[in-house]
């Protein structure tokens, strides 16, 4: 047996030919997904960290067709109109390839509402951590943020960021705190300024999650006119850092090596039920329950 045919053997079924390194399920809802590849897009196209990390998926239908699908410009069209929104089912990495964000509970004894309600934003969240993790790279460029953000002079900068990254906590000038640098970036929005400086920030912080075998990013969707959209019982979502990991509920491999590193979701399909764009519809709870 070659070495091809032993990749196969390992990561997909031979009897459903489905990937077994990909069996989490999920949903993306969208407006205008075009083609068969998921893309991710730069600061300057995405406008937010976070959307530049990776494309995002919901762990329940409902947040994907009512939330992100739903969310048109015209929402009494939309819904007339099908092919203005689709929600495309997938295969993730399992669960544990996943970073848990670190979304800070503002509100636990409140525990009558919703979990969403009391989180610290999702976006807010994981720029923190992309921040954290990209100035633990590249200790200059947080001397730099410093710098540039809070006018901090050059040497003190310095002093501050070999600290920070060392792991240590400090305080920045004017602070009653001393604080470790996820509680600074967090309390003092510490982002570098400009779209270049902040893809910098994604680049980094994707590079080193993915080197300790993360392939994404495993969070709770915060935004009320998503998580809180009718029929949402479960707001997980996920954010994959590489396309290639990313596959149509309905693609098969059909022992093709060549799929495993292939952006496109249909890749070794032998047989796809329906077709990319027959994937996108209205939610109807009754399409998903047998895919669950």
């Amino acid at each position: 047996m070659g070495w091809r045919e032993r990749i196969i053997k390992t990561l997909v079924d031979a009897t459903t030919g489905k990937r077994l390194d990909l069996p989490t399920d999920a949903y993306h809802g969208s407006r205008n997904f075009r083609g068969q590849e998921f893309k991710t897009f730069p600061v300057d196209q995405s406008g937010t960290i976070d959307r530049s990390l990776g494309p995002h998926f919901a762990k329940d239908p409902a947040l994907s067709s009512e939330g992100f699908a739903g969310l048109p410009y015209d929402y009494n069209k939309w819904l007339t109109d099908p092919d203005k929104s689709q929600v495309l089912p997938v295969r993730l990495p399992p669960e544990e390839a996943f970073l848990k964000a670190i979304q800070k509970d503002h509100f636990p004894q409140d525990d009558y509402m919703p979990l969403w309600k009391r989180l610290q934003t999702d976006t807010n969240a994981i720029e923190t951590m992309a921040a954290h993790e990209a100035y633990k790279a590249e200790p200059d460029f947080l001397q730099y943020t410093l710098e540039k953000t809070r006018k901090i002079p050059k040497d003190e900068a310095r002093a501050l960021s070999r600290a920070f990254v060392q792991g240590e906590s400090a305080r920045l000038p004017g602070d009653e705190k001393i604080r470790s640098l996820h509680d600074t970036i967090s309390n003092y929005n510490l982002l570098p300024h400009g779209d270049d400086n902040k893809q910098r920030v994604v680049d980094l912080a994707r590079d080193a999650w993915k080197g300790q075998g993360y392939a994404g990013i495993k969070y709770i969707n915060t935004a009320p006119l998503e998580a809180g959209a009718h029929g949402v019982k479960d707001p997980t979502s996920y954010i994959v850092f590489d396309p290639k990991d990313i596959r149509s509920r309905f693609a098969n491999m059909a022992g093709d090596p060549a799929s495993l590193a292939s952006r496109d979701l249909l890749r070794g399909a032998v047989a796809a039920p329906i077709g990319l764009g027959g994937m996108g519809s209205l939610f109807d709870e009754s399409k998903y329950e047998g895919a669950r």
